[in-house]
């Protein structure tokens, strides 16, 4: 059994369950023989049941052990449900500040840029080329634009 490997009370209780068993076994086999025999008067008088209530009683020790187990396995697996349940929770809550750190990175670093590269093609394609562009940010898309506003100050005619 896998119930004896902890405590000493286990052990004594499975020694005294295999008496009272075998005790038991031995009064039932004796009756069985006076039985097979036609021996009705030893049948009838035997003491069977004082050792079947013995191991009775050690049957409900050890239905009182085993549900000692249980409860304890109960109480830990709850403390193990509510643990993963906080972890779980803990890692939904990490994974949202990922996803919107990394959204609001995307916006900053990408859609805004775009979106300020967007209005001054909007402004071009309205016939505004004198708009200047504008430029924010240290990012490849503001590089890019920063170029042209470059170029356009190494152009600029002072008028002599």
């Amino acid at each position: 059994m896998a119930m004896t490997a902890g405590n000493e009370h286990v052990r004594a209780l499975q020694k005294e369950t295999e008496k009272s068993f075998a005790r038991w076994h031995n009064d039932l086999e004796h009756q069985a023989t006076w039985l097979e025999s036609n021996q009705l008067s030893d049948f009838l008088t035997a003491p069977v049941q004082g050792s079947q209530n013995a191991f009775d009683v050690n049957f409900e020790a050890w239905q009182l052990e085993i549900n000692h187990v249980l409860e304890a396995a109960s109480a830990q697996s709850q403390r193990n449900y509510q643990i993963s349940a906080l972890v779980f929770i803990s890692m939904i809550i990490v994974a949202a500040i990922y996803i919107s750190s990394a959204l609001w990175w995307t916006r900053k670093m990408i859609v805004q840029p775009l979106a300020i590269i967007g209005s001054h093609f909007d402004s071009i394609a309205a016939g505004n080329l004198a708009r200047p562009i504008a430029v924010y940010g240290r990012n490849e898309i503001t590089a890019i634009f920063c170029q042209p506003e470059d170029h356009a100050a190494g152009f600029a005619w002072d008028g002599e």
